[in-house]
């Protein structure tokens, strides 16, 4: 812009025609103008304080990436920016610029989906124009009567047995009467002392990543991501890690621990 009212400060034109034609309130056009005749300069001087670490052009590659695909994370974004450019940024400088652009972070809405017939009469009707979280890339599609679960059974064990009465029978009962006679028996409701509600969680975030429409289709993924799940680091792990949760029992007197 200052470029442009460069040529207009030796004409003698009004500030309002000046204004008309660049598109700019009074006040910056005769500020720019005043600028250049007592100082000979119409850029701005240069701050003080540290220089931004990012370009435009970095900027526009971060700006880029979200409008392509808006379910990124600021995580994977500034790895891949780390990987492609020699500046190092965190994901707390991509969310800095993702706001200075007026981009902010929102949960996916989820709506129905909708047959081909019904989107073309909305988009006849004027209905083009949609604001950006009922975008259909921004949404989470849901089905109608697909969207019931399935109810599971599992278990988990580096050796023995977690002595829950719902999942023992009665002769194992029996078995553990004679043989085990220092069985400790769990709370079945108790997540501090349960770890399988982490392997339940380890299952949920694995399932949720496939694009599920069907009760069959939910049965074999969870099938699959179940014998996925690596026991050797995963389980044996939480199971040693039991002494750990009853001495946090104990030290919190019976109150939530963080397990």
């Amino acid at each position: 812009m200052t470029h442009c009212l460069t040529p207009l400060s030796g004409v003698k034109s009004s500030k309002s025609g000046s204004l008309g034609i660049r598109g700019q309130t009074i006040s910056v056009v005769q500020y720019v103008i005043k600028r250049f005749k007592e100082e000979n300069r119409i850029e701005n001087k240069v701050r003080k304080g540290r220089p931004a670490k990012l370009t435009e052009r970095d900027q526009r590659f971060i700006i880029r990436k979200f409008v392509k695909n808006s379910r990124l994370s600021a995580l994977k974004v500034s790895a891949e920016f780390n990987e492609k450019f020699s500046t190092s940024i965190s994901p707390e400088i991509v969310r800095r610029v993702l706001k200075a652009t007026g981009l902010n972070g929102r949960s996916a809405l989820r709506k129905f989906f909708i047959k081909a017939n019904i989107t073309f009469r909305w988009t006849y009707n004027g209905m083009e124009k949609k604001n950006e979280e009922l975008n259909p890339k921004n949404l989470v599609g849901t089905v109608k009567y697909g969207g019931r679960g399935v109810l599971v059974w599992g278990c988990m064990s580096a050796s023995g047995l977690d002595n829950d009465p719902m999942h023992t029978a009665l002769n194992v009962r029996f078995w553990c009467l004679y043989n085990c006679p220092q069985n400790l028996k769990t709370p079945p409701q108790s997540p501090d002392l349960n770890p399988i509600e982490h392997i339940w969680r380890e299952l949920e975030v694995r399932v949720r990543k496939h694009d599920i429409k069907t009760k069959s289709e939910l049965k074999t993924v969870m099938t699959e991501e179940w014998m996925n799940i690596d026991a050797e680091i995963t389980i044996k792990k939480l199971v040693k890690s039991i002494p750990k949760r009853l001495k946090a029992v104990v030290d919190a007197k019976g109150y939530p621990t963080k397990y």
